[in-house]
């Protein structure tokens, strides 16, 4: 299998973005919002641990199980079944990340428009860009366009909560959907709790309406 090459300024955003883990909430005061971060912070590191024992082998494969689940989805193929062009947006993968390349040729199989996030160098940067068209960064109000949003996350749980990076990037980024546009994680099979709400989450944080592992495609009760 050919390796993708992972460009260096994604190497960087994701430095600066573990740096910027416990700054970011350096200025809570509340002794609730303090151990909902220590509790995030401990689950971040866990799933990060655990996913560092994937292989490249692995996680290509897992990508070819995540294109399937998603293309037999009733929400893909109810957008196939529409006369007009469909958008999603999703994610280039990188790091211990599931593969997302088997599923963006899907999309581009399907002729769907795909918007994937630009982050640049400070890795908190809040637009979007065309896949495939590189330095090309797109207002934050383009995501409005999107029929369905792919969100990457550490873990979900079974009401949707989500545990992202540390950054809230993906939280600022869904406000600007339309009210009827679904989020729908993606992560690992064992990083879905599906039976239990174990994910801490605060005012500032955006539940799934969906999550998607190599396993199956599960919608969450509102």
């Amino acid at each position: 299998m050919q390796e993708s090459h992972v460009p260096h300024s994604a190497i960087i955003s994701l430095v600066f973005i573990i740096f910027l883990e416990n700054y970011y909430f350096s200025y809570m005061t509340t002794d609730d919002s303090k151990n909902v971060h220590k509790a995030k912070v401990a689950l971040r590191h866990a799933a990060l641990e655990r996913r560092n024992s994937t292989t490249r082998e692995q996680q290509h494969e897992a990508g070819l199980q995540l294109r399937d689940v998603f293309a037999q989805s009733s929400l893909f193929t109810n957008l196939m079944q529409r006369s007009e062009p469909a958008c999603i947006a999703a994610f280039e993968s990188f790091g211990t990340e599931i593969d997302t390349e088997p599923l963006l040729t899907l999309l581009a199989q399907h002729d769907v428009r795909v918007l994937v996030p630009e982050l640049g160098e400070s890795g908190r940067q809040l637009s979007w860009r065309w896949r495939g068209q590189l330095n090309a960064a797109l207002d934050p109000e383009i995501l409005e366009q999107a029929d369905l949003v792919l969100v990457p996350g550490l873990r979900f749980d079974r009401d949707g909560w989500r545990l992202g990076r540390g950054i809230a990037w993906y939280d600022r980024a869904l406000s600007y959907r339309r009210s009827t546009t679904a989020a729908i994680g993606v992560c690992w099979p064992w990083e879905f709790n599906s039976t239990n709400a174990d994910v801490p989450h605060e005012a500032h944080d955006v539940p799934m309406q969906a999550v998607m592992t190599p396993d199956g495609f599960t919608m969450i009760q509102q």
